[in-house]
């Protein structure tokens, strides 16, 4: 990721302005010892495995479907994936049947007024106001338009309007993201923000056009799959070491694997102990325990051995 790594550890990225700050590497890791495991022990092996190791989840369109087009999942009858989490607690392993990511979708909002001087705002039309405006008014979108029992965000993350002072300017470009998980609340959520959008700058006397780009799908975890998953971790770690999950709004293009195949996608705790280095995915500072590889791999086998005697 485009982020200067500020870890003081000696297997920081070495390389000026990127930085593994998502786990991505870890996951790598992972499913290589768990390969090497197969490997070493085949007459343990009692179906073909493919590992999929996909490049570019970080950036829409992703790798999933690149992968999928070039056939990975030829022959494939179900697919599992896993994703470290420096905020949950080290040494649990998290599953959910249904809805676990949701989608991603980002927006960009321009605003066109009439830009003048800004001691004399009677004889322009502000850009910046009516962006406020715009912004104030797209939370009635969750707050007002969506059942309050469906998830739903839409963020602003960022109004780049003028240069001066004393200048009202003739533009400001707002942009954001929508996360949700059912179709229907997508489809209102785009629907509503483009009309609030276009509404208030005509009030205002401006004009708003905006350009959506539909990211990826939610994930969607297979009830069969996932409590196989279930039951292979526990028989592995423990049952007091797997847990369920609720969902999260961060996405991922493992969405595409299961609209293919049935599967499931869960969650490996890697929390560092001390609470001054534990930080967030996409932090600069991002870390995580590295037991989460082992437990990973080792819930891989286990839904390897538990596959086998379920079919």
């Amino acid at each position: 990721m485009p982020i200067q790594d500020q870890k003081d550890v000696p297997y920081k990225s070495t390389i000026p302005g990127a930085m593994h700050a998502c786990g991505h590497d870890g996951h790598t890791a992972a499913l290589m010892v768990f390969a090497k495991t197969l490997a070493e022990n085949p007459e343990q092996v009692h179906h073909n495995v493919v590992f999929i190791h996909q490049f570019g989840e970080e950036e829409y369109p992703g790798g999933a479907q690149a992968m999928i087009a070039d056939g990975c999942l030829e022959g494939v009858d179900a697919v599992y994936g896993c994703h470290l989490q420096s905020m949950m607690p080290s040494g649990t392993m998290y599953y959910k049947e249904g809805y676990i990511q949701a989608t991603v979708d980002t927006f960009v909002i321009t605003v066109t007024g009439k830009g003048g001087h800004g001691a004399i705002p009677q004889e322009t039309v502000d850009p910046i106001v009516t962006a406020s405006h715009i912004v104030t008014a797209l939370q009635s979108i969750v707050s007002r338009n969506t059942d309050p029992l469906k998830q739903l965000v839409v963020s602003v993350g960022s109004i780049n309007s003028g240069q001066a002072n004393n200048v009202i300017p003739t533009t400001a470009v707002m942009t954001g993201t929508i996360r949700s998980y059912e179709p229907e609340v997508r489809s209102l959520a785009t629907e509503k923000l483009v009309a609030i959008a276009s509404q208030i700058a005509k009030a205002f006397g401006a004009e708003a056009d905006t350009i959506f780009e539909k990211g990826y799908d939610a994930v969607w975890n297979h009830s069969a799959e996932t409590q196989l998953a279930k039951r292979a971790m526990e028989g592995v770690l423990g049952a007091e070491e797997v847990a369920e999950t609720p969902s999260v709004m961060p996405g991922e293009d493992f969405c595409y694997y299961t609209q293919h195949v049935p599967g499931s996608f869960i969650f490996a705790g890697a929390q560092l102990a001390e609470d001054e280095s534990v930080y967030p995915h996409h932090h600069a500072r991002f870390d995580f325990d590295e037991t989460a590889m082992l437990n990973t791999a080792k819930s891989f086998a286990a839904i390897l051995i538990e596959y086998d005697c379920v079919k």
